[in-house]
């Protein structure tokens, strides 16, 4: 970890605590949307920890800035809230001044929110849109530490916060690996990329910015996060498919 630093940046806080997943997706080619009213649907559908708030806590926090203390009041002691946002990066290039102003809100809320509380957000942007020159969400580079992450970066991630697994884990998953490649010889990922990346298939890595170019509402982290609690739910024939105590986040 200490290798990739766009990594320990992103997951520093999440060490040694649980943490609820919530994927926030932008409108995804619809002409209206609503952070909140995404936010809030997201975290009624976060998976194993959904949340629901009735109409008046919600609108009151929101009116009295407290909506970020209000999701963490739902928090066990010691849970962290990990949000993702992505498919956002239309929003900032649509020139609709409500809507961009709406979002722009709620992003530098969400930052201003994490200092202080635990709350850990990833926010992916595309490059142009936070250029320091022209890009239109240039002053959320005021709230948010930009990284650019690469393909190994994301793995990382994903082995360290969505697909966290004990050393007793590594181990099984070592032997998993061993016998995928007497069954599958050309199976060309190595063992790491095998382990960061179980129990969704390496694969899913590599294809997935060409998924983003062609498939406007494909999410790499919410497609993980979904795939994996299908994966962990399957039993092969002749074992278990899963390192012992090992659960989709």
């Amino acid at each position: 970890m200490g290798q990739v630093p766009q990594v320990s940046n992103a997951v520093r806080r999440l060490e040694g605590s649980s943490f609820v997943v919530v994927q926030v997706s932008g409108p995804r080619g619809s002409t209206t949307f609503d952070f909140g009213l995404a936010l809030r649907e997201a975290l009624r559908h976060s998976p194993g920890n959904p949340m629901e708030f009735d109409d008046t806590q919600w609108y009151l926090a929101i009116e009295h800035g407290q909506v970020c203390e209000l999701i963490c009041s739902k928090l066990f002691p010691g849970m962290v809230l990990l949000v993702t946002i992505d498919d956002v990066s239309e929003i900032f290039r649509s020139g609709k001044r409500e809507l961009i102003t709406n979002t722009y809100r709620w992003l530098s809320l969400l930052a201003m929110k994490a200092r202080d509380l635990p709350i850990v957000v990833l926010l992916a942007l595309d490059s142009d849109v936070i250029d320091p020159q022209s890009g239109p969400a240039a002053r959320l580079t005021a709230d948010y530490q930009v990284d650019a992450l690469s393909l190994e970066s994301l793995r990382r991630i994903a082995d360290q916060a969505l697909f966290r697994k004990n050393p007793i884990q590594r181990s099984e998953l070592q032997a998993l690996y061993r016998e995928a490649l007497r069954l599958l010889p050309n199976f060309k990922w190595s063992e790491q990329e095998f382990i960061e990346m179980y129990p969704v298939h390496p694969v899913v890595l590599d294809v997935s910015p060409s998924m983003c170019q062609f498939c406007e509402s494909f999410s790499l982290f919410g497609f993980m996060n979904a795939a994996a609690g299908r994966a962990l739910g399957r039993r092969p024939p002749g074992r278990s498919g899963r390192p012992r105590g090992m659960q989709a986040r």
